[in-house]
This record gives C-alpha cells, sequence and structure tokens, in this order.
C-alpha cells in the first residue's frame, strides 16, 4: 500500500510525501528490489544523491539483471563522481537490456556521459 501510494504522490509532485511512503514501504518489504528502486529514483529527482545510491545499489543486489536499476545506481554514483562505479554498472547493464533498443541507448548515452567527465576530472573508467 504505501509503495503504491508513493507512486501515485510522485506522480502529482508531492515528492516529500512520496518518499516517506516509499521509506516506509522499504521499512516493511526490504527485499523488494522494485521498492529500492523506487525509493532510488525518487531520491535522485530530490538530489539525495548518497542516499539514492544505497537503495539502488539495494535494488542491485536483489535484482542485478534488471538493467535499469542498475542506470539508476550509476547516475546516483556519476553524481558523486564516483566514475568508475558508475561505468561498471553500465556496461553491466548495456549486456543484459536484450531487444529494448531506447532502453540500450540511454544507458550507452549516460556511460559516454560518464566516460567524459571522468576525462574531464582526469579519472579512468576502465575496468579494474
Amino acid at each position: 500500500v504505501h509503495a503504491h501510494l508513493g507512486i501515485a504522490l510522485s506522480q502529482n509532485d508531492r515528492l516529500e510525501e512520496a518518499v516517506e511512503c516509499l521509506r516506509r514501504a522499504v521499512a516493511l518489504g526490504p527485499d523488494s528490489a522494485l521498492t529500492q528502486y523506487n525509493l532510488a529514483s525518487l531520491l535522485l529527482r530530490r538530489r539525495e544523491f548518497e542516499e539514492a545510491a544505497d537503495h539502488a545499489a539495494v535494488a542491485v543486489r536483489l535484482d542485478p539483471d534488471q538493467p535499469t536499476m542498475r542506470g539508476a545506481l550509476a547516475n546516483a554514483l556519476m553524481k558523486l563522481g564516483r566514475f568508475q562505479e558508475a561505468a561498471e554498472h553500465l556496461r553491466h547493464g548495456i549486456d543484459k537490456v536484450g531487444g529494448d533498443g531506447g532502453l540500450r541507448a540511454r544507458l550507452e548515452q549516460m556511460l559516454a556521459a560518464c566516460d567524459a567527465r571522468a576525462q574531464a576530472t582526469g579519472t579512468t573508467t576502465e575496468g579494474r
């Protein structure tokens, strides 16, 4: 119930209430990758990148082959300047995307942006 209410509130730009509902939903069901992902996505919209990364990481741990969850985690990591980690998740997401060309293109665009930001800061996104 809290997860559905949180989504509905977010669609009406009531982000603070939506985040609180999704936090309650995560507390009640921490093993729901989708709820963790939805909370991470809202936290990204609110520019709460550290907490967004934490919830997205849990979502990825729970459903490691879901490219959209990897994309959310990569987005948060990029905002935190953790380009190498972000690139690793993007590459994994691209490998798992399947036939969704639009999602593949978005992940590839994110990877290109990640590489450019890393280069601008003198770091690398090459694998360890």
